[in-house]
């Protein structure tokens, strides 16, 4: 694993070549995960790497080091996962970089996302059956499909949610 040279963690090095074996395949394929939800494969990257190092707050400089990518491509990836509220911009007492880590709530902020990109769809479905509604439903058949799946997703992932939470202890949770 990336050894942490002081407390900022900044200045840390490959110690053996598990960690490339190991983490960045893991890496890797998560970026290609999250590319396939429509989201750009270095967001994926960063979440994986993210969710995988020591110390968990990192620097745009260390990330593109690991990442093997430019500062400005992690930059603009991690300025875009802030807004969304995945990750948070940590300060390290006495270091002047900006450092980034995985917000605590960061798995439910996306399971969030996921709701929202479900009751879309469902409308958009329920729009588009209503403006056919003249044909024969076995006609709008595919479409009335989508959207009872969509409102199915919909009304079971706040349980799923509530579920987790009480596996975890956090039943007050928001």
């Amino acid at each position: 694993m990336p050894e942490d040279t002081h407390s900022g963690g900044s200045g840390w090095k490959m110690v053996d070549e598990r960690w490339r074996d190991g983490a960045m395949p893991f890496v890797e394929k998560l970026g290609f995960q999250i590319e396939r939800q429509g989201q750009p494969r270095m967001a994926g990257r960063v979440l994986g790497w993210l969710l995988v190092c020591e110390p968990p707050w990192q620097s745009v400089a260390e990330m593109a080091l690991s990442l093997q990518t430019s500062r400005s491509a992690i930059n603009t990836i991690v300025n875009r996962m802030v807004d969304m509220g995945v990750l948070e911009r940590v300060a390290i007492p006495g270091e002047r970089s900006t450092y980034f880590q995985i917000l605590q709530d960061g798995g439910e902020l996306m399971f969030s996302n996921m709701q929202r990109n479900l009751r879309g769809i469902r409308e958009l479905a329920e729009e588009g059956l209503q403006a056919l509604a003249w044909r024969q439903d076995s006609q709008n058949a595919r479409l009335a499909e989508l959207r009872d799946m969509h409102a199915f997703l919909e009304r079971e992932m706040p349980l799923l949610l509530k579920r987790f939470r009480q596996q975890r202890g956090r039943e007050g949770s928001p």
